[in-house]
């Protein structure tokens, strides 16, 4: 005949000791954690060292005291150095040669207006110089990207800013930070 002992069903009686075991043992572990922790490198220990590839090896152990003064030190000239002040180039500037499209004198207006070949750009200045010996009148306009140059938008000046009728000069210049020049002369009359 066999004998099988019968299993006793847990109450809240048989609980307790099993908790309190439990609990036991989960501080000697929390314990023995926080003392490894705690203790840290001993003095008899020897500090970590890794050997690279190479065969150079790095100490990874804490800097000691005349370590963190050298850095210091290292910080404090590196603050106290004269910088160079940061200084940035001028722009190149590339020369280009705008072409009067169309100038001439509309009912009471005087208008001129060119374009910049090979420059695609917005917001580039356009100035129209007039000349007829010591006389001169100047306007400018923004320059804008048109399908595939820039185009200076056309410059209108009232006749009544002429002071002398007959022939006079124009000639447009083109400045932008990265393009600038002056167009060939061209001949207005102003009546």
């Amino acid at each position: 005949m066999k004998y099988t002992q019968k299993k006793k069903p847990i109450t809240s009686k048989n609980k307790k000791p099993l908790l309190i075991v439990g609990t036991v043992l989960l501080l000697l572990a929390l314990g023995s954690l926080f003392y490894i922790r705690s203790r840290g490198q001993s003095p008899n220990q020897t500090p970590p060292v890794i050997t690279q590839p190479d065969g150079e090896k790095i100490d990874l152990s804490p800097p000691t005291e005349e370590e963190k003064q050298a850095v210091d030190e290292n910080k404090e000239s590196i603050s106290t150095e004269e910088k160079p002040q940061n200084q940035t180039p001028p722009p190149v500037s590339e020369t280009v040669t705008p072409f009067i499209t169309y100038a001439g004198q509309y009912d009471q207006n005087v208008e001129v207006a060119a374009r910049i070949s090979g420059v695609y750009e917005d917001n580039g200045t356009c100035k129209a110089t007039f000349s007829k010996g010591s006389l001169s009148v100047t306007r400018q306009s923004k320059g804008f990207k048109d399908v595939r140059d820039t185009l200076c938008t056309p410059i209108v000046v009232p006749r009544s800013e002429f002071t002398a009728a007959g022939e006079w000069t124009v000639k447009v210049a083109y400045t932008s930070p990265s393009n600038s020049g002056v167009s060939e002369p061209k001949k207005i009359n102003v009546e």
